[in-house]
């Protein structure tokens, strides 16, 4: 039954009516709305699915969902449902699940071309048994030791495919350093308990209960070993918290060299590739004979990083000749290098005389 725009919108069309639409039960929406909705990501996929079978169903003035070919209609497909949707085909039947436990419609059938699709226009009464959990987030694509953490903290990200591999890096190392300092939190806190049960039993005058290890291993050697070490109880055990890649790269950089004002922005600009490529080099040129030897000519960290020069060789130390001269046998590099600091020298000893 077709409505004119002279009917009134509570006048229930006589398919709805006969599948028990009341008067009032109903209401005209427009095709473009949802077709945008059944795209959009701000939707679950279970919710595009459920925009979509309305559609190919109330469209069509029926509960089960089709779609015309060549003048015909035929039953819509879960291939066509994805790809209208921008879902995975292998996500389909998870996502449809979730719509039949509450349910909002079903698909029957297993046969490649023999599956249909409804959405009911009454729905029907939903199976507790049967409801799926809505998960925190869609973690297809990111590693499979990231994943059960994310979903602990209830961590939304983005789809694994438009974020670059570094960021992946990057969360996998936060989340590395996130379980060893909830172990290690754990750990200090199970210690308190145990002596605030100690200090409980010693100030009501009793002993204290003594915590002991299991028993040593059997030595059948002649000789004695000595006596374990005593347990210090009351040491403060920090939280053993990864230092983030800024951190080791300055306490391993020569401090009288370091100018973190000019050098944190720098470091902090690189990529996680080029950052593990500075802590990677910075043993190498801090074991070079140049360093070791001349560390006034050590450059300032901001230099180091600016110029890239963790990309190069380190450089060559100033070798001394074989004969009594004491001037060191110099690059012409190292020539013009020194002749440009002894005029810097040169003119800061005459601004001081002056």
């Amino acid at each position: 039954m077709r409505q004119t725009a002279g009917d009134s919108n509570d006048k229930v069309p006589v398919w709805m009516a006969a599948l028990g639409v009341k008067e009032g039960g109903w209401f005209i929406d427009s095709k473009v709305r949802a077709k945008r909705a059944m795209t959009s990501k701000c939707f679950s996929p279970a919710a595009r699915i459920h925009i979509c079978l309305g559609l190919a169903t109330m469209g069509f003035q029926r509960e089960l969902a089709v779609k015309m070919v060549g003048g015909k209609i035929v039953p819509k497909t879960p291939a066509d449902v994805c790809a209208e949707t921008h879902i995975k085909r292998e996500n389909f039947r998870r996502h449809m699940a979730e719509l039949e436990a509450i349910g909002l419609g079903e698909c029957r059938g297993s046969t490649k071309g023999h599956v249909e699709l409804y959405s009911w226009l009454v729905p029907r009464p939903p199976d507790v048994e049967k409801i799926v959990i809505a998960r925190e987030g869609n973690f297809s694509g990111y590693p499979p030791d990231l994943v059960p953490l994310l979903r602990h903290y209830r961590i939304r990200l983005p789809e694994a495919n438009v974020i670059a591999r570094d960021e992946v890096l990057e969360l996998q190392r936060r989340a590395r350093a996130t379980i060893e300092a909830e172990r290690s939190l754990r750990a200090y806190a199970n210690g308190l308990q145990a002596r605030a049960g100690r200090n409980k039993e010693e100030s009501n005058g009793k002993e204290p209960l003594k915590v002991t290890g299991p028993p040593p291993p059997v030595n059948d050697s002649d000789t004695v070993e000595p006596p374990p070490a005593k347990a210090e109880d009351d040491e403060v055990r920090p939280l053993s918290i990864e230092p983030s890649l800024y951190a080791r790269f300055k306490n391993a950089y020569p401090q009288q060299r370091f100018d973190e004002a000019k050098a944190q922005p720098l470091f902090e600009k690189l990529n996680l590739t080029e950052q593990d490529l500075v802590l990677q080099r910075l043993p190498v040129f801090l074991g070079c004979e140049r360093w070791q030897q001349t560390p006034q000519y050590i450059p300032f960290a901001s230099t180091w990083l600016k110029e890239r020069q963790y990309g190069c060789d380190p450089p060559p130390f100033f070798s001394m000749a074989a004969d009594s001269s004491s001037e060191p046998v110099l690059s012409r590099k190292d020539v013009e290098g020194r002749s440009r600091v002894q005029r810097i020298a040169d003119q800061l000893r005459k601004e001081k005389g002056r």
